[in-house]
């Protein structure tokens, strides 16, 4: 077949004529070839209906049309700047200028079938708008040397036969105004349609924005963006090295009424060193599924504020995987999160378990020379230690969950942050951020509103899911009962083992919500219990109320082998707002330390009572490390007795016994001193040794 050539823009003909669509040569100097033009200076529009008659005579003279009715590619008009079309077989190549516009009836590319555009550089942009109401169905390949806009309400689908190749792609089921492409602005608006992907797009940096967007195929950008959008209304913007999206508004629907889940990636995204990010708008129930592979320095999956999003792949922010000494950042975050959970159904089943259950997912952010950060369900704070606080309603840590934020050859260990108004941590999960090398070991971060720490976690394989009036949510639902519950769970395996790695623990109740008091409690039977074996550390355990702690297990650390010499350092600090929750701290059974230094403080005392509590069989035994008090102690139990081998034992408050004359202290500190800052025996004790 011969080539055909088309252009569109400010184009003459051999006479120097400006040329409008035409089915032949306007002058016997020009050459047989069948070329349509649109003058950009006298008219940058074409009615469709001349583009179709004039499709319908080239039929009428022996010529296909190679842009008109029932054509995979059909032109209606250039907007702005210039652009031509040639056709050799199945391949079409488009030249355009910067900042070109171009809207089509239909653009389309079937199996076997290649368009290329041809731009004048890496950064020039085009804009494909597709008007006629129908879906793109991108089957062929599409390359480019620039960067390349796909806007469709209707809909963008890349099957599986699909080989994009482009510098930049954006693919929208949305609008996009001339002026805001025209200035460089990516404000994408009214979505009405989902992009889909299940072929494989290269680029240094892809866009897919839609009312759904789902990849079930592989994009690769080295180095590069990625980015998965689903909401009415989104704007995307780079951000140095990163990328900002903002969803202003979306549909509110349930992930029946969509079909399944706004956005969503069981395929494979590779943008080594470079950033993911999914984000799905305020949808009720499920908005996102991330059940594929993800490899970026940095990945962000965004939910709405009622939305639930679930992880049941693999996420690979780790150095190795990026090329970087240190690993990189994993930031999950919604309404509800799943971590190691999957729908079967995409959360449109209408049953009580609502399709949820637990399978595997695989979290890791280490590096060579330190560790990097995983944040499930937190906001920044820079009133907070860590830079974060809660930001989610609930978060499941299920027993086929792996996060890892480990240093591997020499640095620090990084930071894991699972938060949640409530949170549940199932036994089975493994979370670490350990050091090497000499290198410190990271910290673990469970900031709930209420929690318990439990050795089972009741329900935590099988159970915490439901919908809640045909929603389809994903909520914590205690397994017995059937009731809704407000506190959140932890088992000690799950603490042990990070503890017994060298990674701190600290459990912070700072921001309590709801009905919620904001209490720490270690249940009766339950024992905190690391078993140092391998090497010598230093983890320390921090239990941070806002209201009160309460002891009713066993802090019991061991060690042997390599592990001697190891200690736990343990912190308990209640009472750290000033709200009208009790602030107490109730030690009930026995803590040890192994000589590691051991506080209990109450930040403010908020009833005239509050105090630091022995009652049942409280102790604390700390070896070499040192005993502090820093409030009032109230002892309420027969005989109190504090143990060190040469720490020091201070108390920076009174010492009380709950009645007079009942309650006795015994505090052995060997070699230590023992401090009394204020008054001993007010309400007298029947001892002190």
């Amino acid at each position: 077949m011969a080539a055909r050539n088309h252009s569109f823009g400010e184009s003459r003909d051999a006479c120097g004529v400006a040329l409008i669509p035409e089915a032949g040569p306007r002058c016997a100097a020009g050459g047989l070839d069948h070329g349509y033009a649109i003058s950009a200076t006298r008219r940058k529009t074409l009615p469709i209906a001349a583009l179709m008659a004039l499709a319908a005579a080239a039929t009428t003279a022996g010529l296909a049309p190679a842009y008109g009715a029932g054509q995979p590619i059909q032109v209606q008009n250039v907007v702005s700047g210039t652009a031509s079309f040639s056709q050799s077989g199945l391949s079409t190549v488009i030249h355009a200028s910067n900042g070109a516009i171009i809207n089509y009836h239909a653009f389309n590319i079937p199996v076997d079938h290649s368009v290329q555009f041809i731009q004048p550089s890496a950064v020039s942009r085009v804009l494909n708008r597709i008007t006629g109401g129908m879906p793109s169905a991108i089957d062929g390949t599409l390359t480019a040397n620039g960067i390349v806009y796909l806007i469709n309400p209707a809909g963008v689908t890349f099957g599986p036969d699909s080989v994009v190749n482009v510098g930049q792609l954006y693919a929208a089921a949305s609008h996009l105004s001339n002026s805001d492409f025209l200035n460089g602005i990516n404000r994408f608006t009214d979505s009405e349609g989902a992009v889909t992907t299940s072929g494989y797009i290269h680029a240094d940096q892809v866009d897919l924005i839609g009312q759904t967007v789902a990849n079930t195929g592989v994009i690769v950008s080295d180095r590069g963006l990625v980015t998965m959008a689903a909401g009415k209304d989104v704007y995307v913007a780079r951000q140095g090295g990163d990328i900002l999206v903002q969803i202003a508004s979306s549909p509110q629907a349930t992930a029946a009424a969509r079909g399944g889940p706004a956005a969503s990636n069981s395929g494979t995204i590779d943008a080594k060193g470079g950033t993911v990010t999914i984000a799905a708008g305020d949808v009720y129930s499920l908005a996102m599924d991330e059940s594929g592979t993800i490899q970026a320095g940095r990945v962000t999956l965004q939910g709405g504020a009622n939305s639930t999003v679930l992880v049941s792949g693999k996420i690979d922010a780790s150095g190795a995987a990026n090329g970087a000494a240190t690993g990189g950042t994993i930031s999950i975050n919604g309404g509800k999160i799943g971590i190691g959970v999957r729908s079967a159904d995409g959360g449109v089943d209408a049953t009580a378990s609502g399709g949820y259950a637990n399978t595997s997912a695989n979290l890791d952010a280490s590096g060579a020379n330190g560790g990097g950060k995983i944040l499930i369900g937190v906001k920044p704070d820079a009133s907070s230690s860590t830079g974060y606080s809660d930001a989610s309603q609930y978060d499941f840590i299920s027993n086929g969950a792996v996060l890892n934020a480990n240093a591997t050859a020499d640095g620090n260990g990084g930071l894991v942050d699972t938060s949640g108004h409530v949170l549940q941590v199932s036994p089975g999960a493994t979370i670490s951020a350990a050091g090497a090398g000499g290198g410190q070991a990271g910290l673990w971060l469970l900031d709930p509103s209420d929690v318990t720490i439990a050795a089972t976690v009741a329900g935590s394989t099988s159970g915490y899911y439901n919908n809640t009036a045909s929603l389809d949510t994903f909520e914590p639902l205690t397994a017995s009962s059937g009731s809704y519950t407000t506190a959140g769970t932890v088992d000690t395996g799950t603490i042990d083992a990070a503890l017994a790695s060298g990674v701190s623990v600290t459990i912070t109740t700072v921001n309590p919500s709801g009905a919620n008091a904001g209490n720490i409690t270690l249940a009766s039977g339950a024992s905190i219990a690391p078993a140092f074996t391998t090497s010598v550390v230093s983890p320390t355990l921090t239990l941070k109320a806002d209201s009160a702690v309460y002891i009713l297990g066993t802090i019991l650390p061991s060690s042997s082998g390599g592990g001697i010499g190891s200690t736990l350092k343990v912190a308990l600090d209640s009472g750290e707002t000033s709200s009208a929750n009790s602030s107490a701290i109730d030690i009930e059974n026995s803590i040890s330390t192994l000589g590691g230094a051991f506080t209990a403080t109450m930040v403010h005392t908020n009833v005239s009572s509050d105090s630091i509590e022995f009652s049942s069989t409280g102790a604390v035994s700390s070896g070499a490390g040192g005993q502090t008090y820093n409030s009032p102690v109230v002892l309420d139990q027969a005989s109190t007795t504090l143990t060190t081998t040469g720490g020091a034992v201070d108390f920076a408050s009174t010492v009380n016994a709950a009645a007079a004359g009942a309650q006795g202290l015994t505090v052995s500190a060997g070699a230590g001193t023992v401090t009394f800052g204020g008054v001993v025996g007010a309400t007298a004790l029947a001892s002190l040794a």
